[in-house]
């Protein structure tokens, strides 16, 4: 299966940026090491080749050498002075002494084994060794400084000392076996075969791929490196014993380290997200305590004994997660896995103790983990040892409603606020410094009515040239947050203005957290205001109660939580508190907050009796300088009162549009809606509940501070929000040959719910009521079908395979699908044409991939650029988009042309996508194989047609001369274990020595695989398949938006030419969240192929389950279903 092809490198590998664009151009870089592998140039004086089929290297009958016009017999063998030596196809040429090779090309079907002590590779002019054929070594090899070997060494010997770069290795000898080199050596793909080890004697990097197969690697003090991009891969349960580096890129990364040591496999999982700044962990493991233990929550004799070292390096991320793996052999007598932490130990910082998201028998999971430079962390998994956790309520209070409503925005704990702090009041930039509370630092806990002193320093700077109104006057204060209590005033402050207030006061009688934070204005005067309790204006922080629990006890501290709503309504509010430890173990109380009504009051600022209609804010009591009177126009004019006009820009939108929906399928009898606003004057308040809507129309009312008022309605209905594609078969299954999808099209072609899907899950023809369909035949009637189907029912556009099987691929009128159901002797089953998948998102845009894969580095390094390289590209179209965008896309650079500034061969279309438009995701790929390889000539053509054509292709293009091809197509019908058409002719062409590149089938996060494991499932007939646990159904989250689900299990494909068909069949089966059926599209497919296709469509986000069952067969046969199409997280 795809024997000598390079395929995507699966769940666990590491992509270039987290995308299926990134593994596209991972394997564009490894593409580029084969550029030039094995081509050969104009003959020149003193070049060699070989003379023999079987020959030896220093017997001179063996060569022929070039004398500048022909090629003639010489008495000598080549050595360093003779100029290219080529090994020609079909030639075995045997090395059995000590030599020196430089300018080696072993030509497709050639092949060169040293059997001798040792083979050096010197650093001489142009490609030192080129292989497209065999390089195998017996003996011991060296590559000298800046020597490479480009193309595969099958490494047999002792010892290979690398001092340059290797496009591949694979370690295949009996005994152990030992990389050398001078700590620079580079092998894009290493591949270890050996059961006694490899050793590696200096540090080694990995630029591709890591591949162990049997056999570890022991780095001893040196490192293994992996280039970001990289990815390691183990047939087995072998590792690195030692110091694994791999590399992060930018984006999303989840990346496999296999280390282990002397005991086995310990691997760790790192998945870390929106890397910025790329950088590099360093792992390994050790057997043991760590010898810091004893200063830890862990107990030593409970423990896995076993730790690991990760030296992070530049990495800057937006989050980071990492699995650890272990064996229970490791384990101390008698631990509990459900109660082993992790600690955390840092030389710069001691023991941390991270929460565990996830455990299995053998492994567990830390949701967030450090890994910031520099940084080393030590990580130990043991028991702790924990007093039971305690919580202690703090007294009932009652707090002053900040709100029409109530209390919002409650301060539960207090923030950390900075020794120095830089407030900006109008463009004037205001410091604070040496901030004390009672002598002490910024922060203080008092009893209420509690005395407290306030002193601090403060400056004032600013550029008069660009500060707002250098002239005006600039009154700041600083207050008490939640309260109007001013604390000191500075009536002006200009540049270089300095105080240093001390000040003495009274804290609030309410328990609570109070921000002592500045507010200000363009004032002569001090002014009254409503300070904000708002940490990011804040110079301290005054805890006066204390006003919330304390946690005693518990496993590594405890986490205190409560279930307080955001809004504290008018009223008592029982608020319960609980104390949770590392191991979950918890403690609550219940404290009541009451809240008091409050009135809205106005500020007066210039005394005139009328309150600005824009400053308002909500008391108990009625503050100094505040009214309930609110219609002045002008509130710094004691002149100008009430009665202006008012301009009213206020605009709201409904953030979910227009209807609101309460899926059915959650069970759930109410919705909330929420509104985006702009425009408005002040404080908005909305007339109408948000919350708690049933179904029906609701009418909305937005007022703002100046009267100005907005209207909006909401529908909210309740419907199924998952709805099949089109109606399915009565109890799920369907017997007709043309099956559920074709049966619901011909009874009624205008049921499908999502008509935009038609040609990219289906392709109809609406203009000729006709719809794309294959035809699977009985055995030997191939051409009588397609005869009588041709003649009298209307089948046409057929799709002409190169080698005639049971599939007719073409069009037929929906109106003659019935009649497929009455030939029963000439049909074995009919399916839809499924359209096949591409990856979606390498995208048409200049792409900066070529350097962050580091591929430009790389193709200075082999001295290449793709001159004399024909690439293939095969995806779904080119150029079908409007306005003829190949052509600016030529014009710009982005793509080899005519009109392109330097790169001017044209990129050659074969065949372009004949079914109107489609996302020209081939042109996106081009575009970025000509940033790898910018002097390669492109070829495309598309392979969207149907599996069997796209087949054709892959050997069109072989037989067109392109060295390599590369695709992005995933067909849905085509095997899952095993080589269907498509990997056939990837197997065919991979043989006469074009190399293949695939980045398609991404999808192991939508994907699920497993053998069948029989259960009884409540409500089915069928044994289900148990998913683990007893559990036969898998959740799934889904987000709006169409659905394709296949469902393939490891059988018979009668359309493949397996006469009996599929002995096995698996239904799958769609159900809402609570268990309930909801559909399934299944036929029969015993004697047919093993094949299940699940569309719907999801018309609002909802959670469902999937059940998978068994109608027919025995044994627990392997199977897997794959999300082709929709957002869903399984």
């Amino acid at each position: 299966m795809f024997t000598n092809a390079i395929l995507s490198a699966g769940n666990t590998s590491q992509s270039a940026s987290g995308t299926i664009a990134g593994k596209f151009l991972r394997l564009l870089f490894f593409m580029l090491l084969f550029l030039s592998a094995g081509s050969v140039g104009a003959q020149a004086i003193n070049d060699y080749r070989s003379n023999v089929v079987n020959g030896i290297w220093h017997e001179p009958s063996t060569w022929q050498r070039f004398d500048g016009s022909t090629w003639v017999a010489v008495g000598t063998y080549p050595n360093l002075t003779a100029g290219t030596i080529t090994i020609l196809p079909g030639h075995t040429i045997r090395i059995t002494d000590t030599v020196t090779v430089d300018q080696l090309v072993i030509q497709t079907g050639a092949e060169v084994r040293s059997e001798g002590l040792l083979l050096t590779v010197n650093n001489g002019p142009g490609n030192d060794i080129s292989n497209s054929g065999t390089l195998t070594s017996d003996g011991n090899v060296t590559l000298a400084t800046g020597a490479s070997i480009n193309g595969m060494l099958f490494f047999n010997g002792n010892i290979l000392t690398n001092n340059g770069q290797l496009n591949g290795v694979i370690l295949s000898g009996s005994a152990t076996q030992y990389i050398n080199g001078n700590n620079d050596g580079i092998i894009a793909s290493l591949q270890v075969q050996n059961a006694e080890n490899v050793v590696l004697g200096a540090n080694l990097q990995i630029s591709y791929a890591l591949f162990l197969i049997s056999g570890n690697i022991i780095t001893g003090a040196n490192k293994l490196s992996l280039w970001a991009g990289a990815n390691a891969q183990t047939g087995g349960n072998y590792f690195v014993n030692g110091n694994l580096e791999m590399a992060f890129a930018p984006g999303n990364n989840i990346v496999d380290f296999l280390v282990g040591d002397a005991s086995g496999s310990h691997p760790i999982q790192f998945q870390v997200n929106n890397i910025t700044s790329p950088g590099s962990l360093q792992v390994s493991t050790v057997a043991g305590d760590h010898p810091n233990i004893a200063s830890s929550a862990l107990n030593p004799s409970r423990s896995v004994n076993r730790g690991w070292r990760i030296v992070s390096t530049d990495l800057v991320y937006g989050s980071a997660s990492a699995t650890f793996s272990y064996n229970a052999a490791d384990f101390d007598p008698g631990v509990n896995n459900n109660a082993l932490l992790v600690g955390v130990y840092s030389p710069s910082t001691g023991w941390r103790y991270p929460a565990v998201s996830s455990r299995t028998a053998t492994s567990l999971t830390v949701a967030e983990i450090n890994l910031y430079n520099p940084f080393v962390n030590n990580i130990q998994l043991a028991e702790p040892s924990c007093p039971p956790v305690q919580i202690n309520c703090a007294p009932d209070f009652t707090v002053c409603a900040n709100g029409p409503a109530g209390y919002t925005g409650m301060q539960f704990s207090p923030q950390v606020i900075p020794a120095v702090n830089n407030i900006e009041l109008s463009t004037r930039n205001v410091n604070y410094q040496n901030v004390s509370l009672n002598g002490g630092g910024n922060s203080l806990t008092v009893l209420p009515g509690a005395p407290v002193s306030l002193s601090y320093n403060l400056s004032v700077s600013y550029d008069p040239n660009t500060v707002y109104c250098p002239g005006c006057v600039v009154q700041s204060s600083i207050g008490l947050g939640g309260t109007f209590q001013t604390l000191n005033c500075e009536q002006v402050i200009t540049n270089g203005f300095t105080s240093n207030p001390n000040v003495n006061f009274i804290a609030p009688g309410t328990p609570g957290i109070y921000y002592l934070t500045q507010e200000g204005s363009l004032d002569f005067t001090c002014q009254e205001f409503f300070y904000n309790n708002d940490p990011a204006r804040a110079i301290a922080v005054l805890i006066v109660g204390p006003p919330f629990p304390t946690a005693t006890g518990g496993c590594i501290g405890a986490r205190i939580s409560n279930n307080a709503p955001a809004l504290l309504p008018v009223g008592t509010t029982a608020v319960t508190w609980t104390a949770t430890d590392s191991l979950g173990n918890t403690s609550t109380c219940v404290q009541n907050i009451t809240v008091t009504a409050a009135t809205v009051y106005y500020r007066d600022r210039d005394g005139d009796g009328f309150g600005s209609p824009v400053y308002q804010v909500y008391a108990c009591t009625q503050p100094a300088g505040f009214i309930t009177e609110h219609t002045d126009c002008d509130d710094y004019n004691p002149t100008i009162q009430s009665g202006c006009a008012v301009t009213c820009n206020l605009a709201v939108r409904p953030v979910l549009g227009d209807t609101s929906v309460i899926c059915n399928e959650s069970q759930l009898q109410f919705a909330s809606v929420s509104f985006l606003i702009s425009g408005a004057n002040g404080p908005v308040t909305v007339t109408g509940d948000t919350t708690n809507l049933s179904t029906g129309r609701y009418f909305f009312t937005f007022t703002d501070a100046l009267g100005c008022s907005v209207n909006d309605t909401v529908d909210v209905i309740r419907a199924n929000c998952i709805v099949p594609y089109y109606a399915p078969p009565a109890n799920d299954t369907v017997n007709a040959i043309i099956g559920a999808e074709l049966t619901q099209i011909s009874a009624s072609p205008g049921s499908v719910v999502d008509t935009t899907a038609t040609t990219s899950i289906f392709r109809i023809d609406a203009a000729n009521n006709q719809i794309l369909v294959q035809i699977i035949v009985q055995d030997g009637q191939y051409a009588s079908t397609r005869a009588l189907l041709e003649t009298s029912h209307g089948l046409n556009n057929i799709i002409e395979p190169e080698v005639q099987g049971l599939i007719i691929t073409g069009y037929i009128p929906i109106s003659e699908l019935s009649y497929l159901n009455t030939i029963p002797e000439k049909i074995r089953y009919v399916r839809p044409y499924f359209t096949p998948v591409t990856s979606g998102t390498t995208g048409l845009a200049n792409t900066q991939g070529d350097k962050a894969m580091m591929s430009d580095i790389a193709r200075k390094a082999w001295k290449l650029s793709g001159k004399g390289i024909r690439i293939g590209v095969m995806s779904d179209s080119y150029n079908t988009l409007p306005f003829n965008p190949a052509l600016r896309d030529v014009e710009q650079g982005d793509l080899p042309g005519p009109s392109n500034p330097v790169n001017k061969q044209p990129v050659v279309v074969m065949e372009e996508y004949p079914y109107g438009r489609a996302t020209d995701e081939g042109r996106a790929m081009l575009q970025i194989v000509h940033d790898v390889a910018p002097e390669a000539d492109l070829v495309f053509r598309t392979g969207f047609v149907s599996p069997e054509h796209f087949a054709d292709g892959i050997r069109k293009m072989r037989d067109a001369g392109c060295n390599i091809i590369v695709d992005d197509i995933t067909y849905l019908t085509e095997p899952f274990f095993f080589d269907g058409a498509v990997a056939k002719a990837v197997d065919d062409v991979t043989a006469t020595g074009v190399s293949y590149f695939t980045s398609a089938g991404n999808f192991g996060v939508k994907s699920y695989e497993g053998n069948f494991e029989p259960t009884d499932a409540q409500g089915y007939a069928d044994k289900a398949h148990n998913f683990g646990n007893g559990q036969y159904f898998q959740d799934l989250t889904l987000g709006a938006g169409s659905y394709t689900i296949a469902l393939q299990w490891d059988d018979n494909f009668y359309s493949l030419g397996a006469p009996m068909g599929a002995q096995n069949d698996l239904d799958i089966y769609l159900v809402d969240q609570f268990g309930t059926k909801l559909f399934g599209f299944n036929r029969v497919n015993t004697g047919g192929d093993p094949i299940e296709i699940l569309p719907f469509v999801v018309v609002a986000p909802v959670n469902a389950k999937l059940i998978v069952t068994r109608k027919t067969g025995t044994g627990n046969v392997r199977f897997k279903y794959v999300i082709f199409r929709g957002d869903a997280v399984i």
